[in-house]
């Protein structure tokens, strides 16, 4: 499930699809973009809580949110570079 809010401070929040199979007990986030008072700078507040199933999912949690963290925060950072790129434009 998927929900964003248009009123800053803008956000998106998400969990897991329960409706579909999964290797994941439960899984919740969100982005949340403050409003700052510099009009060239911006803050991204991302949270991830992931449960894994099963005896062993202890030893891979950790893992597996690093990782999830890094391409997260990659695939953001391209983002906005790429719109600051083409803002940069006009």
């Amino acid at each position: 499930m998927l929900r964003r809010d248009s009123e800053p401070p803008l956000s998106m929040t998400w969990t897991l699809d329960y409706a579909r199979a999964s290797d994941l007990d439960d899984a919740v986030g969100f982005w949340r973009v403050p409003v700052l008072d510099a009009p060239d700078e911006s803050l991204v507040v991302y949270a991830l809580d992931v449960r894994l199933k099963g005896a062993i999912a202890a030893l891979f949690e950790g893992v597996f949110v690093e990782r999830s963290l890094r391409e997260a925060t990659r695939w953001l950072k391209a983002q906005a570079e790429r719109r600051y790129t083409a803002a940069a434009r006009l």
